[in-house]
């Protein structure tokens, strides 16, 4: 597994989504400006002014993030979605 450093995080792209009604929306579905995933591994922050700040997510929280922010990498035949900290714009409750 992936190791983050500094204020990066990895996330795994979840690629479906069911509506409430049980239809499975495929991730071929007409694109959308936020995407969203689960927090597979996170490093710990980036040192600001000699004070790391505090973040509101932890590995295994659902976030939404920003289509166009991540990185895509590949690890153990795994694809995940590699951002900044400030690229994540919500956790989902």
């Amino acid at each position: 597994m992936l190791k983050p450093t500094g204020d990066n995080v990895l996330i795994k792209k979840i690629t479906e989504e069911k509506t409430e009604s049980g239809i499975v929306l495929p991730d071929n579905a007409p694109i959308n400006a936020i995407q969203k995933g689960t927090i597979a591994a996170m490093g710990p922050g980036k040192e600001e002014a000699g004070v790391i700040p505090a973040v509101d997510f932890k590995v295994g929280d659902t976030v939404l993030y920003a289509q166009y922010s991540p990185q895509e990498v590949k690890d153990d035949g795994e694809t995940y979605q590699l951002m900044k900290f400030g690229d994540i714009v919500a956790v989902v409750a």
